[in-house]
C-alpha cells in the first residue's frame, strides 16, 4: 500500500517548489542575459526576495484556500503575471490598432489581471487533476532554468570573478630616476561625439571648448572617427594597436561572447610595453564591470565613506532592471516611486553611485602628477554617454526609470529627450575637463601625453540592429585630441583613429618604428558584435 502521509508529504513539498521555481527564472534569466555586463552578485539579493515573496504568496493563498495544491497554482500564476508584465508591456508599447496604442497601462493592466482572475476560477472551481497540473508545471519550471543556468556558469568557468577592488590611496612610491618618462593619461569620453556631429545632429556649438583644447597645445583631431560602434570592441582595439579580425575568426561572426576582448583588454600590448618601460597602470573604475581593469597597479574607485548616503533600500542596477521588467513597472512609469526630494527615491542609487565616480574620477585625476613614480593612468568616464546625472550647471536630476548603461535603440527615451540629456551632460562635463586639464598640465613635471578620446559617439539616431537606419557618423564620429610635449612631430593627421594613438605615442616617446594602419570604421549590432560592416565612408557622409 501506498503511504497516504508520505504522499501528502511529497504533494506539500511540490507544491512549495512550485512557486520558488517560478520565481527564480526571472532573476536567473535576466542575469543570464547580461552576465557579461553585470557581476553574478548584483543578482543576490533580488533572488532572496523573490523566493521569499513567493513563499508568503503561496502561504497567504493557503490560508484563503487550505489547499496547498490550489494555492501553488494560483501562487505560480500570479507570479507569471508579475514577472512578465514589463516584458509584454515593452512588446506592445509601440504597436496601435485602429490608430488606438494598445501598449498603455490603462489597457494591459486590466487585461493581466482578467486573465489571472480567469485562472484562479479554473483552478478553483473546474481543474480536477491538480497534482498532475502541479508536475507538469514544476517540469516546465525546471527545463526553463537550465538555459540561463548554462550560460551563467559557463561565463563564471569561463571568466573567474577577480578579486575585490579597493583603493589604493596612496601608491608605493618609486624613486625618480635623472630623465624621468612622462606620465601617460588615456582619458576616455564614453559617447563623446565630434564638432560637426554636436553642431547638425544636437544643436550644439563646442567651439569653446575645442579652443580652449588647442589654446593649451592640445592637437585636436578635425575628421576623428572610432574604428568600432561599441565600447569593449574599441578598448580592445586602441590598447592592442590593431583591428580585430582573428578576433571574429575565432570566435565566429554569430558570437555575443565578450570576454576575449574584455581579457584583450586586460593583457593588452600596450599595458605590456609600458610595464617593460616602467610605467605603472592606474585605473579607475567606471561601473562597466567588463570593462574593468581590476588587477591594475592602482585601482581607484570611490570607497564607502566618499560615496553618497543612500538609503538601505535603494535598488542596484540589477534590480532596477527586474523591476522594470515586472507590474512595478506601472509604479515606475507613474512616478509613484520617485519621491519630489529625488534622493530618497529607491530609484536614485545607482544613478548617485555614477554621478559620484565621475566627480571622483576628474577629482584624483589631478592629484597623480604630483605621486612619484611613472604611470600610465587610464580614465574611463561613462559620460556624455547616457544615464544622464548632470544638468547644463552640474544639478542632481531625478529619475523615473531603473538605473541602466543602455544607450541608442535600447534606451528607452525620445530622442527629443536623450538630445537635451546628453546636451545638458557634455556641457558641464566639458567644465569639470577644463579645470582636471588644467590642472594636470600645470602640475606634471615633466609635460604629460594625454589622450583625450571617445569610444565610440552618442547613439539618438543609432539602432542596434541595422546599419541602415543608423546615422553612422553620430555613432562614429568622435572627440581625439592628442597632447605632446614638444609637439606631435607632425605625426598626427585629421583622420587618424584610435587604432593607431598608441603607435604615435610609442613612436614618439620611446622611438618605436610602429608603422600606421589604415583608418576603418566598423558596425556591427549588440547581439553580434563580431559581425563587422566596413562603413568608414558613412562616418563623413551620413
Amino acid at each position: 500500500m501506498r503511504d497516504s502521509n508520505g504522499a501528502v508529504a511529497w504533494g506539500r513539498i511540490a507544491a512549495l517548489a512550485l512557486p520558488i521555481l517560478y520565481s527564480c527564472y526571472p532573476v536567473v534569466a535576466l542575469l543570464a542575459q547580461n552576465i557579461q555586463e553585470l557581476p553574478a552578485a548584483k543578482a543576490g539579493r533580488a533572488l532572496l526576495y523573490a523566493i521569499l515573496g513567493s513563499v508568503s504568496l503561496l502561504l497567504a493563498l493557503w490560508l484563503l484556500i487550505r489547499d496547498w495544491g490550489k494555492a501553488s497554482l494560483v501562487c505560480a500564476a500570479a507570479l507569471v503575471v508579475f514577472f512578465s508584465y514589463g516584458h509584454v508591456y515593452a512588446i506592445l508599447k509601440t504597436l496601435s490598432v485602429g490608430g488606438v496604442v494598445i501598449g498603455r497601462h490603462r489597457y494591459l493592466l486590466p487585461l493581466c489581471l482578467a486573465v489571472l482572475v480567469a485562472w484562479c476560477w479554473i483552478v478553483l472551481r473546474s481543474l480536477k487533476r491538480i497534482n498532475t497540473a502541479i508536475a507538469f508545471f514544476g517540469i516546465a519550471g525546471v527545463a526553463s532554468l537550465i538555459i540561463p543556468l548554462s550560460t551563467i556558469a559557463a561565463f563564471q568557468i569561463g571568466n573567474p570573478p577577480a578579486a575585490p577592488a579597493t583603493e589604493t590611496a596612496t601608491p608605493m612610491a618609486q624613486p625618480a630616476s635623472e630623465t624621468r618618462l612622462p606620465d601617460i593619461y588615456y582619458i576616455v569620453l564614453d559617447g563623446y561625439a565630434r564638432e560637426d556631429v554636436l553642431r547638425d545632429l544636437y544643436g550644439l556649438d563646442n567651439s569653446e571648448f575645442l579652443a580652449f583644447l588647442e589654446g593649451k597645445g592640445f592637437y585636436v583631431v578635425d575628421d576623428a572617427r572610432s574604428n568600432y560602434m561599441q565600447t569593449l570592441l574599441s578598448f580592445a582595439s586602441s590598447l592592442n594597436m590593431r583591428y580585430l579580425d582573428d578576433v571574429a575568426a575565432s570566435t565566429g561572426e554569430a558570437s555575443d561572447d565578450r570576454g576575449p576582448l574584455s581579457n584583450l583588454m586586460n593583457a593588452s600590448a600596450v599595458r605590456e610595453t609600458l610595464a617593460a618601460r616602467g610605467y605603472r597602470l592606474v585605473f579607475f573604475g567606471s561601473g562597466y564591470g567588463s570593462a574593468t581593469i581590476f588587477d591594475a597597479d592602482v585601482y581607484l574607485a570611490p570607497g564607502e565613506a566618499e560615496q553618497p548616503k543612500l538609503l538601505y533600500w535603494s535598488f542596484n542596477e540589477f534590480e532596477g532592471l527586474l523591476l522594470s521588467s515586472t507590474m512595478v513597472r506601472v509604479l515606475i512609469d507613474g512616478r509613484s516611486l520617485v519621491d519630489p526630494s529625488c534622493a530618497s527615491s529607491p530609484l536614485e542609487g545607482e544613478y548617485l553611485k555614477h554621478r559620484d565616480r565621475v566627480l571622483y574620477t576628474l577629482d584624483r585625476l589631478e592629484q597623480i602628477p604630483e605621486w612619484e613614480g611613472t604611470y600610465f593612468v587610464f580614465a574611463h568616464l561613462i559620460s556624455p554617454h547616457p544615464p544622464f546625472v548632470f544638468g547644463p550647471n552640474g544639478e542632481t536630476l531625478c529619475h523615473s526609470s531603473a538605473y541602466s548603461l543602455l544607450d541608442a535603440s535600447h534606451l528607452q527615451t525620445s530622442r527629443e529627450d536623450y538630445i537635451k540629456g546628453y546636451r545638458d551632460q557634455l556641457t558641464y562635463l566639458n567644465k569639470l575637463l577644463s579645470n582636471t586639464l588644467t590642472q594636470i598640465l600645470r602640475k606634471s613635471d615633466p609635460a604629460p601625453i594625454i589622450i583625450l578620446q571617445a569610444d565610440h559617439g552618442p547613439g539618438a539616431y543609432t539602432d542596434w540592429l541595422s546599419s541602415e537606419r543608423s546615422n553612422i557618423r553620430e555613432r562614429l564620429g568622435i572627440l581625439n585630441a592628442y597632447y605632446f610635449p614638444g609637439g606631435d612631430g607632425g605625426l598626427l593627421y585629421e583622420s587618424i583613429s584610435p587604432v593607431n594613438s598608441f603607435r604615435v605615442v610609442f613612436n614618439l616617446t620611446f622611438g618605436g618604428k610602429y608603422e600606421l594602419l589604415s583608418d576603418e570604421s566598423y558596425f556591427s549590432t549588440w547581439e553580434r558584435p563580431y559581425d563587422f560592416v566596413r562603413v568608414t565612408e558613412r562616418v563623413d557622409s551620413d
